[in-house]
């Protein structure tokens, strides 16, 4: 397993050496390659998703190593760790920040919501400078902590301890991400749900604005024609005011002459009232003339008829 391991870092670019010491001519690895299985460990931990059956393996192989290696002669060991460490940190940079940007970019949410605007190309290579310069500190303060260790027993326990922590860091941050994850699907639901709406009530708003300006278009019609049936009903109302004065006029003045005619037919009426009752008198006059008078009157007229 650790050679599998070795083999992916090679195929990285990290580089390996082997080297042979005297005793026995038994092949054992170099500080550069526990380095290198060290640092693929860091790697590891920043997010490659080493298994826990790969992870005891290449423990056991590393503690075979380094048992090798104290029998072999722990001084020489610690001198070569402290002279290559350092030179060797700056070739695996590129190593751990490509591991962590592999495994950022495994992680990525299948449903998030694509980037709406282009990258900002100089904010990505100062996130990306930004992530090597901690990596290269963390690295370098592991490195630090390692050699104030003395046996490569307490450095291996040191690895596992911190990579036990990290491995629970980093599964804690995955349930936290699983959790953000789901609320951001959520979010993401609730923002195509609310744009929906949103277009639905800009629809809606248009629709009103239209029927509004086609309602004030029908109200300033109906003003004007209202205007208009006012005027018209005004002349119309002028004109029979006028007829009808015109009228009053006139059946006053017919009036006035029927008073005329009738004052002459009253008149008339007293004239031959008075006629009828002189009329009359002279009648009473007659009838009060004495029979005797109309006998003497009547008699001669009898007997010559008589004769005759």
């Amino acid at each position: 397993m650790a050679t599998r391991i070795e083999e992916a870092a090679r195929g990285r670019g990290g580089g390996t050496e082997e080297a042979t010491e005297g005793e026995g001519g038994e092949r054992r690895g170099s500080p550069r390659q526990k380095f290198e299985i060290e640092t693929m460990e860091e790697a590891g931990i920043c997010g490659l998703e080493v298994k826990e059956d790969m992870f005891c393996n290449s423990q056991a192989n590393d503690i075979l190593q380094h048992q090798d290696s104290s029998c072999g002669g722990t001084t020489k060991t610690h001198s070569l760790e402290g002279d290559e460490g350092s030179d060797f940190i700056t070739k695996n940079m590129n190593l751990v920040s490509s591991a962590f940007r592999a495994q950022e970019s495994r992680e990525e949410i299948p449903g998030r919501e694509a980037r709406t605007g282009p990258p900002d190309g100089q904010q990505d290579s100062e996130c990306s400078r930004n992530k090597e310069k901690t990596l290269g500190k963390e690295v370098l303060l592991l490195m630090q902590a390692l050699n104030t260790l003395s046996t490569p027993e307490e450095k291996l326990a040191a690895l596992c301890k911190k990579y036990a922590d990290l491995l629970e860091e980093s599964r804690n941050v995955q349930k936290q991400m699983k959790i953000l994850q789901k609320k951001q699907a959520q979010i993401v639901k609730e923002k195509v749900h609310l744009q929906s709406e949103h277009s639905k009530a800009i629809l809606a708003r248009s629709k009103l604005e239209s029927l509004c300006r086609e309602l004030q278009r029908h109200n300033k019609t109906l003003k004007e024609e209202n205007l208009q049936q006012a005027r018209e009903e005004e002349e119309r109302r002028k004109e029979a005011t006028a007829h009808f004065q015109i009228t009053l006029n006139e059946i006053q003045a017919q009036l006035e002459q029927h008073d005329i005619h009738n004052a002459k037919l009253r008149q008339e009426n007293i004239e031959l009232g008075e006629k009828l009752k002189k009329l009359i008198e002279q009648y009473a006059l007659r009838e009060e003339c004495p029979q005797e008078v109309r006998r003497g009157y009547w008699i001669p007229w009898s007997w010559n008829y008589r004769y005759l």
